[in-house]
């Protein structure tokens, strides 16, 4: 999982439980906070270092709050801010992106977090759009639009990076932002391979663009000030297609 702030690129891992298929089989691993060991034979032979390491008695919130939340709080300040997860078919990514009923993951934590400072912020009035892209084969395709459309990836005059003609919805809630997020995830392109039943086999970003100004009382006159400016701030989370060898998935054709 990797997450921009202003000391750049902060990386950090988390390791799963092992699986049904790895019943029998033993971590080949030791972690640390900020440490991975790659074991064989029982003998240390690597060595790795990282921003985090959690191991897999930590949950999906215990990662939100120290490495998401943060970006979210930035992002409600008017900074730009991007978490991904990235790793092979079955590691954990969108599960530790979205999670399920009982165990949430970051992006509805996040979203929930987000309105949460909004009814804190009485003095800020926010505008909220959200618009969801899914990269697949090199061609960009709207995930909230079931219309078949050329999306084009340009720079803008300002040299920001646009995806021309993708849509946006704006959202008053997080039940609003949740059931965007499903009705995009039913186009999403999956497929079965031999790591995974339902593999995700493209890349998709969720976007939350957040706009706020202050409140101002039309009946006197104020100067304007940083803060009555209008900030706008783009939060992307971002779930990428699994990272593994081609040979390993046994995928052919249009899955390879």
């Amino acid at each position: 999982m990797a997450t921009a702030n202003d000391d750049g690129v902060k990386v950090c891992i988390r390791a799963r439980p092992l699986i049904r298929r790895e019943s029998g089989c033993q971590a080949q691993w030791e972690l640390d906070t900020q440490q991975i060991k790659l074991i064989s034979n029982k003998e240390k032979v690597k060595s790795y270092m990282f921003d985090r390491v959690y191991g897999d008695d930590e949950t999906t919130r215990d990662v939100y709050e120290e490495v998401a939340e943060p970006i979210v709080q930035s992002a409600m300040q008017g900074f730009h801010g991007t978490i991904f997860a990235y790793g092979q078919t079955s590691s954990g990514k969108t599960y530790t992106m979205l999670g399920n009923t009982n165990s949430p993951g970051i992006i509805p934590l996040a979203v929930q977090d987000i309105f949460n400072m909004i009814q804190k912020t009485p003095e800020r009035e926010f505008l909220l759009r959200a618009s969801y892209l899914e990269i697949y084969n090199e061609n960009l395709k709207d995930l909230l639009s079931t219309e078949v459309t050329t999306l084009k990836i340009k720079e803008d005059e300002f040299k920001h990076v646009r995806v021309y003609g993708l849509h946006e919805e704006m959202v008053t809630s997080p039940d609003d932002v949740m059931k965007l997020m499903a009705r995009g995830e039913k186009l999403r392109h999956m497929a079965a391979t031999n790591m995974n039943d339902r593999s995700s086999r493209s890349h998709t970003i969720f976007k939350m663009i957040i706009e706020s100004r202050e409140r101002v009382d039309f009946n006197r006159t104020r100067e304007v000030s940083d803060d009555t400016a209008v900030k706008v701030a783009q939060l992307n989370m971002v779930d990428l297609a699994g990272s593994e060898r081609a040979s390993q998935t046994g995928a052919e054709g249009q899955r390879l």
